[in-house]
C-alpha cells in the first residue's frame, strides 16, 4: 500500500443489530481516502439438508432453502445499499461465510467486522467467525462494536510490543495515524522489557505522524485490562494491535490479549497478523 490509503474497504453484513452503523462507518472510511466499499454477506445451505435421510432426495426442499436464502441476502443488500451511498459494490453467495470473506478480502485494503454485544442475538448462518477472519484475509481487519459509528480516528492508542504482529499492524494503520491528531504508543511493563517504543516512536514522526510514548510498568488486572483501560480514559477513537495466538489441529487458539480484545475492545480496534 504505497500511497498510505484504503482504496477499498470491505465491510461484513450480517444479521446483527449494529450493521448498518457498521456499514455506515466503513463507508465513511472509503469516502475519506476516495475509494470504494465493498459489501459482502453469505449463508449456507444446512449441511443437514444433504445428509439427513429423510429428505435426501427431496429436491424441491433443497431449492426452496436456497430460495429462502437468496432472499434473505436481497435484505442484507438493501440495507448495505441504503447505508453505503456512494461508491460501492456488493458481494454474496450461498456458501459458508467466513470462508467466502476470506476468499474475497483480496479485492480489500481493508476489512470491516462487527464484533457482538448484549443486544446481539446470536447471527445465525450469515456470522463471521471473527479470529478466523483476522487470520485468514492476510489483510488488516477493524473490529467494531455495536453501534459504533467512530470513523474519524482522532486519537489512536497504538499497543505496542516489539514483535512481528505490532511491527505489522503500525504498518498496517499508517493510513490512519497520519491523519489522527493525536497518537498515543502503549507499552507495558518494566523498562527493561520493552522494546523498541522510542524507535518506533521516530519512525512514525519520519511518517508525519507525531506519536507519543507512554509506559506502563505494572497493568492495572490483565494487560488486556490496561490497554481498555487506557483506550477509554484517553477517549481513543481507535486501538491499534498485533494478533497473536497459534495454530492447533487446524484451530487458531489466540493469545489471552487478542482474545479479549476481540471479545470487549470498547471502540473501533484493528487487527493485523
Amino acid at each position: 500500500m504505497t500511497d498510505l490509503r484504503f482504496a477499498s474497504v470491505m465491510v461484513g453484513v450480517d444479521a446483527g443489530v449494529g450493521t448498518e452503523a457498521r456499514v455506515g462507518l466503513a463507508a465513511e472510511i472509503a469516502h475519506r481516502f476516495a475509494g470504494l466499499t465493498i459489501g459482502i454477506a453469505a449463508e449456507a445451505v444446512p449441511l443437514a439438508l444433504y445428509t439427513d435421510a429423510a429428505e435426501a432426495f427431496d429436491e424441491e426442499f433443497v431449492l426452496a432453502e436456497q430460495k429462502r436464502i437468496d432472499d434473505r441476502l436481497g435484505e442484507l443488500e438493501r440495507l448495505f445499499r441504503r447505508a453505503a451511498g456512494g461508491a460501492s459494490e456488493w458481494r454474496q453467495a450461498i456458501d459458508e461465510p467466513t470462508g467466502f470473506l476470506v476468499r474475497q478480502a483480496v479485492a480489500a485494503d481493508l476489512v470491516v467486522l462487527g464484533r457482538g454485544g448484549p443486544d446481539d442475538p446470536a447471527l445465525g448462518r450469515t456470522g463471521i467467525d471473527l479470529g478466523e477472519a483476522v487470520i485468514g484475509a492476510s489483510r488488516p481487519v477493524l473490529i467494531v462494536p455495536p453501534h459504533d459509528e467512530r470513523a474519524a480516528a482522532r486519537h489512536v492508542l497504538v499497543a505496542w510490543k516489539d514483535t512481528h504482529e505490532a511491527r505489522r499492524v503500525v504498518a498496517d494503520a499508517l493510513p490512519f495515524l497520519r491523519l489522527a491528531e493525536e497518537v498515543t504508543v502503549l507499552t507495558i511493563g518494566e523498562e527493561r522489557e520493552v522494546d523498541g517504543l522510542d524507535d518506533i516512536c521516530r519512525n512514525l514522526e519520519r511518517h508525519s505522524v507525531r506519536a507519543r510514548p507512554l509506559r506502563v510498568a505494572v497493568p492495572q488486572g490483565s494487560i488486556a485490562d490496561e490497554i481498555i483501560l487506557q483506550a477509554e480514559q484517553r477517549g481513543a477513537d481507535l486501538l491499534v494491535a498485533g494478533a497473536y495466538g497459534h495454530g492447533r489441529l487446524r484451530e487458531w487458539i489466540f493469545g489471552g490479549v487478542t482474545h479479549e480484545l476481540l471479545r470487549r475492545t470498547p471502540c473501533p480496534c484493528l487487527l493485523s497478523r
